[in-house]
């Protein structure tokens, strides 16, 4: 980021106060700052990302009404509680981060191009087979190491496109940034879990071979009219991705 113009869009089109507003939000949900801390000042927030004090505070005011952080005049943000935010802002941090496995990841892209979707697959992901999607694909990998996690395919409806932009440099969940560059809600979000066989093609990074067992997660998500934004289809190999629920 660069100081100069720093409140335009830069080449990837997404306004740095919103690329602050997702770096932190990221950090926040990995816990790197804990409920209860406070953020850096307003000073070193403006030297860690190079942009000025606008840009930071539009970016904190983002984070205020996402209720991830609370503040009064004078003092430096609060990272709230999600026990004490409003109902429908806890609901959506459920929906959206509930078995997330893209915190702390990014996407290594290996394709991305624009085609009609095949019929089975379709089916599959209750997508239209008559329309033209932008298709994604490539390998989840750990940004503090690098190691390959899963491989993740996305299917994203043409009107949202310039995400498939984004997704090389974009750190952990999409549907905020989504929901940012757009200026619209995920009000839906659907998750499939499925075992399946692994395929060829995702198994060079992840230590597997094809035909082995493997963890499928489909996610649709959808805005408040009921449109489907993307589907997001990952494979996990056997023994690396665990859930538990306990109630």
């Amino acid at each position: 980021m660069t100081q100069a113009g720093d409140d335009e869009a830069n080449d990837t089109g997404l306004p740095l106060y919103l690329q602050v507003a997702s770096t932190l939000r990221t950090a926040i949900l990995r816990e790197i700052y804990p409920v209860g801390t406070r953020l850096p000042t307003e000073e070193a927030l403006c030297e860690r990302f190079a942009v000025s004090r606008h840009t930071i505070r539009e970016a904190l005011r983002q984070l205020r009404s996402d209720g991830l952080i609370t503040s009064r005049p004078g003092s430096r943000p609060i990272v709230a509680s999600p026990l004490v935010r409003a109902p429908e802002v806890l609901a959506r941090d459920i929906g959206a981060d509930f078995f997330d496995y893209t915190i702390g990841t990014r996407l290594d892209i290996a394709t991305m191009d624009t085609a009609r979707i095949a019929p089975s697959l379709a089916q599959e992901l209750g997508l239209p087979s008559d329309e033209e999607w932008l298709c994604v694909k490539g390998y989840r990998v750990n940004v503090e190491d690098g190691h390959a996690t899963c491989w993740n395919e996305y299917f994203i409806r043409p009107d949202y496109e310039l995400i498939g932009r984004l997704l090389k440099r974009h750190v952990g969940p999409v549907i905020p940034l989504l929901e940012d560059l757009f200026e619209t809600r995920i009000a839906r979000i659907t998750r499939s879990i499925s075992a399946v066989a692994m395929p060829p093609e995702a198994c060079e990074r992840l230590d597997s071979q094809a035909g082995v067992p493997a963890l499928r997660i489909v996610v649709r998500s959808e805005t408040s009219d009921g449109t489907v934004a993307f589907v997001n289809r990952s494979l996990h190999p056997r023994g690396v991705l665990t859930y538990a629920i306990q109630r």
